[in-house]
């Protein structure tokens, strides 16, 4: 089930200082073939928190300085490309998206502390974009999830909703992320959407996301997916649930916190800590 490699050095050398930091690419054999992904882990005796890190669509920001920063924090981190983006096998969907995470937790629960320092009982999920929608159902669906966070979300399950109220945002997001994506076009993905009006929007997570920590971050400056149609339905689900352990920040940022990004760093860092 899992296959991996190591990118810069002999296994032998790469791992022979347990105090020292690393990293690793590691490669994951999923439903359509292999899923490519990029671990670090602290120096120091291990497990270590571990947080699995979702990029979005079609993934050009991946947040890894947001990554190397939770590893100066003390996190394990993973983070992978899906099915059909970045070398990962297969065709892009956003089911296959949802897939690809469950493939990746299962992983990450597998390996232990014996390899690259996860903890398969503290595991954390953060997402950027439709990264953000990725995190949210992979941790409504795992209770054992300890908590999450969202970045500028992209809530894609509203897709139709948006549309009827003329809300073009994903639609042109769909529209150039096709160009970076293997057997895929916005077409399908928009019909898909459509498909799954009714149990993809984040407000239908809310129940079961209401009873453990969650932050969700929008960007007053993002025109991508704008805090109104992305953050606030979620967090208005959530307040109606009671839920006691969510927070919201709104940021002065555009969609990939361009000109924010230590301020950022520092936010998902305190609060996965805390």
């Amino acid at each position: 089930m899992k296959e991996r490699y190591s990118t810069n050095l002999h296994e032998e050398h790469y791992f022979a200082d347990p105090a020292r930091p690393m990293g690793d690419g590691i490669m994951i054999r999923g439903r359509r073939g292999k899923i490519f992904a990029q671990g670090y882990v602290p120096g120091g005796e291990g497990p270590f928190p571990t947080v699995i890190l979702f990029h979005g669509i079609p993934g050009n920001e991946q947040n890894l300085d947001l990554m190397q920063h939770l590893r100066r924090c003390g996190f394990s981190v993973i983070t992978f490309h899906y099915s059909g983006c970045w070398g990962s096998e297969g065709e892009y969907r956003i089911a296959n998206n949802l897939e690809d995470s469950e493939t990746v937790f299962e992983f990450v629960k597998s390996c232990g502390a014996d390899w690259m320092g996860f903890d398969p009982d503290n595991i954390y999920v953060v997402g950027h974009s439709l990264g953000g929608f990725a995190a949210a159902h992979m941790m409504a669906r795992h209770s054992e999830i300890k908590g999450g966070v969202l970045i500028t979300p992209c809530d894609i399950g509203r897709f139709a909703k948006m549309s009827k109220e003329g809300a073009e945002g994903v639609h042109a997001i769909l529209e150039d992320a096709q160009n970076w994506l293997n057997e895929t076009s916005a077409e399908i993905m928009e019909e898909e959407l459509r498909a799954h009006a009714e149990d993809y929007p984040l407000a239908t997570l809310a129940g079961r996301l209401a009873g453990r920590p969650l932050l969700i971050i929008g960007g007053t400056l993002d025109t991508a997916t704008p805090p109104k149609d992305h953050c606030e339905p979620l967090e208005s689900a959530l307040n109606a649930e009671g839920a006691k352990h969510f927070k919201s920040l709104r940021f002065p940022i555009d969609h990939s916190a361009s000109d924010y990004r230590l301020a950022l760093c520092d936010a998902v860092a305190e609060f996965l800590t805390e």
